[in-house]
């Protein structure tokens, strides 16, 4: 996708590719705005005169800045650039969704949501990934109807290049909802548009357990361990499905392989308490997506 400034930094671009491909599921696209946008910015920026042109270039600057602070796991100071950018050219409604982002990255969906609605809703034409962002937010505000009406837009679209990251987000929001049987042809879709992907197989393997159907839980998880044997979700959803499947020994020694070899991250922890909660022979709970 296009952003709605030319880039700049091949470097920087570079460096925001490999982010985005390490995550892809949660952020779909960075910047998904039409080149169409940069082009009506410009023409704006033609008739207005000197300095409207200079503060778009000024916008465009603290955007670049904001992004490298972002990958920098600083989304604090990103959203301070962001919003002074924003403050230099108001009218792009893109930097909204920006702001968006980096809510989101400092674990405030409400705020995120917010603002990527502003973004969504302002924009013409629409962009489907800035509804599907939307869903993930919203789905992580707390509700689940909200995000299922952003996932339903997005796929409205045909232009959506990765709709399997909507239909993920879509069957979480429905199986929220206690709606499991649409929520499982939800996730199936979103296996079908991707069978590569680990995560949406994760996806399929909650809601199979919702379902309790145990078995076809278990194959998914599988495949996703085998598919991304790094990835410490698809690895602590095996031990979760061997759990639910009765299979604590080979469970344990899932969630152990975990606390081992990825110390430091949420799922380490997650598997710590699955093994705490197996030694007190007490439930377990799901592992995060």
């Amino acid at each position: 996708m296009t952003a709605i400034f030319p880039k700049v930094k091949t470097a920087s671009r570079a460096r925001r590719a490999l982010v985005k491909a390490k995550n892809a599921f949660k952020i779909v696209p960075v910047r998904p705005f039409s080149s169409s946008l940069a082009i009506v910015s410009l023409l704006l920026a033609a008739c207005a005169g000197m300095p409207q042109q200079e503060a778009l270039r000024e916008a465009e600057g603290l955007r670049e800045i904001a992004e490298g602070l972002l990958e920098d796991g600083r989304p604090a100071d990103a959203l301070a650039r962001f919003q002074e950018a924003l403050a230099k050219a108001p009218s792009e409604v893109s930097i909204k969704f920006d702001i968006g982002r980096a809510y989101h990255a400092l674990s405030r969906p409400a705020e995120a949501a917010r603002w990527t609605r502003e973004a969504c809703e302002g924009t013409r034409p629409e962009v489907p990934g800035c509804w599907n962002n939307l869903a993930l937010f919203e789905f992580e505000k707390g509700d689940p109807a909200a995000a299922e009406k952003a996932a339903r837009r997005a796929l409205s679209f045909d232009t959506f290049s990765e709709p399997e990251k909507a239909y993920a987000t879509l069957a979480r929001a429905l199986a929220a909802q206690k709606r499991l049987d649409e929520a499982d042809a939800a996730a199936q879709k979103s296996v079908e548009r991707n069978p590569e992907d680990c995560l949406v197989r994760c996806v399929r393997t909650h809601v199979l357990v919702l379902r309790k159907d145990y078995e076809e839980a278990l194959f998914q998880a599988r495949w996703a361990a085998r598919k991304c044997p790094f990835d410490p979700r698809s690895l602590a959803w095996e031990g979760y499905a061997r759990y639910q499947i009765g299979q604590h020994r080979v469970a344990k020694q899932r969630f152990t392989g975990i606390v081992e070899r990825f110390s430091g991250s949420q799922y380490a922890e997650y598997s710590q308490r699955a093994l705490d909660a197996l030694s007190l022979r007490r439930p377990v709970e799901e592992p995060p997506l």
